[in-house]
């Protein structure tokens, strides 16, 4: 598929559940954290309100994106409508008439997803990675993963802690916790020390020829694209909860994901250490499902057309 029908594709499959907008719901909706209520007038963002916890970083990107939709002649002063955008992690619920437009949702919540504020940092990586990253045949028959503890407070609900302790003397891999954000008292319990890890720069992990994806708080929002897109092969621990960004759409419906779980992860990697070539092509054929997912300019498109229906949905219901 071309980038024009995977943009398409995703965007057809991320509104079609949205038939309407309720005006006086919007205004009155109740603010969640990391939310804010927005106005778009002949060009003009406003603040209309704002819930006193923010990430103001978050804020700033969809700013840019609407500045960069401008820059482009995407006609943002005939554009008129209200919104409330949600910055967080992951939006957790809906609100008939008043859908969230935001990074990352709930697969059963039907609000709408934006670009995250990673595109630009993935388009660079990736475009980095193939002058760097070496034949599959060539890098250590292991996996990989280190991320920070992310996707749940209390370390029994906390699917990559557990994972990293659960395999910390596996021959198999290497899996690390290098950003420890919670209180030390928690963790007594477990030999956390042992997956302790300062911060592991994607060049070295390229040197393995798996790289796990585990989910945190909410989807991973660069390591699945640049890992899929490398010569290594991206495993995916299935999740325990299914999160949505805006390309999962297509890689869910034409392929891509390799998940893996807790209990088989190590015979799959035994069998692919065996069959390299099927791990090969594996990891060949994501790279051609990602390749335009990858590019900033697909998730520019994409979002060209999310805010040009809601902008017409808006103004249609009156």
């Amino acid at each position: 598929m071309t980038a024009d029908q995977i943009v398409d594709f995703c965007f057809q499959k991320e509104t079609s559940s949205i038939k309407w907008l309720d005006h006086e719901a919007i205004r009155k909706s109740e603010l969640r954290p990391q939310e804010l209520h927005l106005q778009l007038k002949k060009g003009n963002l406003s603040v209309l309100r704002r819930h006193p916890n923010q990430d103001e970083l978050r804020n700033n990107f969809l700013i840019s994106l609407l500045k960069d939709l401008g820059t482009k002649g995407t006609g943002l002063s005939e554009l008129n409508f209200e919104f409330i955008f949600n910055s967080s992690d992951g939006i957790d619920f809906f609100e008939e008439g008043v859908p969230r437009l935001g990074f990352t949702r709930r697969v059963n919540h039907p609000n709408l997803l934006l670009p995250n504020p990673y595109i630009g940092q993935v388009d660079s990586m990736t475009k980095s990675i193939s002058d760097i990253d070496s034949d599959f045949s060539s890098k250590k028959d292991s996996a990989i993963f280190v991320g920070s503890y992310s996707g749940g407070h209390l370390p029994k609900d906390n699917q990559r802690f557990l994972f990293c302790i659960n395999n910390k003397d596996s021959e198999l891999g290497t899996f690390k916790i290098s950003n420890f954000c919670v209180e030390k008292e928690l963790l007594s319990e477990f030999e956390w020390k042992k997956i302790k890890s300062d911060y592991i720069p994607y060049t070295e992990q390229l040197e393995h020829k798996y790289i796990f994806n585990i989910n945190g708080n909410t989807n991973c929002w660069d390591r699945l694209l640049w890992a899929m897109n490398s010569n290594s092969l991206c495993l995916f621990l299935r999740p325990k909860r299914e999160d949505m960004c805006w390309h999962y759409h297509y890689l869910k419906a034409f392929g891509g994901f390799v998940y893996v779980d807790e209990t088989d992860w190590e015979g799959a990697v035994s069998f692919f250490n065996k069959n390299p070539n099927i791990a090969d092509k594996l990891s060949k054929f994501q790279q051609q499902q990602t390749s335009e997912i990858v590019k900033t300019t697909s998730s520019l498109d994409y979002f060209a057309k999310v805010i040009k229906f809601y902008n017409d949905l808006y103004n249609k219901c009156h």
